[in-house]
Order: structure tokens, then sequence, then C-alpha cells
């Protein structure tokens, strides 16, 4: 027998003909893309790599102030919780002892203990509170 023709030895003719795509997906965690990802944009668009690195430290910049805002806006609302938490407690002992002095000794002795309980209880909790549990991100 003789070599077979070239067209015999693709696919048959009456079987369609296949295609085939291949779709390649890559993912990467953080601002920065890796650097073959920064070396294909620098071919594509010159000056897309400085572009990136500007955006991320940008982006970082950013990041960084928002966290000490956040950081200078949670001092700040702890020292107002303490200083409105003494003056509570103040107030408290204040009344318990005008009431004493008036003779309401049974009135007395509900607000004052009432009101040193209280006091203690928001700082022993605001302090639990603001204490990262183990395990935690900071």
């Amino acid at each position: 027998m003789g070599r077979a023709a070239p067209h015999m030895a693709d696919e048959p003719a009456h079987l369609p003909k296949r295609e085939q795509q291949v779709t390649i997906r890559a993912e990467f965690s953080g601002f920065l893309p890796p650097p073959q990802f920064l070396e294909q944009y620098e071919r594509t668009l010159p000056g897309a790599a400085e572009r990136i690195f500007r955006i991320a430290e940008q982006e970082q910049r950013h990041a960084h102030e928002m966290r000490a805002a956040e950081l200078e806006a949670d001092i700040r609302d702890s020292r107002l919780g303490q200083w409105l938490g003494f003056g509570i407690g103040v107030a408290c002992l204040i009344t318990s002892g005008w009431l004493g002095y008036l003779g309401l000794e049974w009135a007395s002795a509900i607000v004052g203990p009432f009101g040193i309980t209280g006091l203690v209880s928001v700082f022993v909790w605001g302090r639990k509170k603001a204490q990262p549990s183990p395990g935690t991100p900071p």
C-alpha cells in the first residue's frame, strides 16, 4: 500500500473541527502584582509599572493616615469616657452624702454604692474591651 493522503492523517472530513479555548487565571494578594505582571504591564504601556508603584505608595500613605486618625479618635473617646465616668462617680458620692445629711439614709445607701459600682464596672469593662483577645489581629 502506498502512503496515506495528507488529509487522511488529520481528522476525518465528516467530523466537525474541534476548537480548544484555554483560560489562564492568576491571582495575587496585596496591592502590587508579581514582577512578571509588572514587566508585562510595562511592555504594554510604558510607565505603567511606575504608576502602579506610585498608586501603591499613595494607598499605603492613606492607610497609615487613616489608622493614625482612628487611634487619635479612640484615645479621645477613651479620655472623654474617663472624665464623664469620673464626673458621674463624684456626682453620685456627693448626692449620696447630701441624701445622708438630709436624713434619707436608705436613699443614700442606694445611690452611693450603685454609683461607685457603676463607675468601677465602666472602667473594668472598658479595659477588657480595649484589650484584644488572643488570636485576633492587632
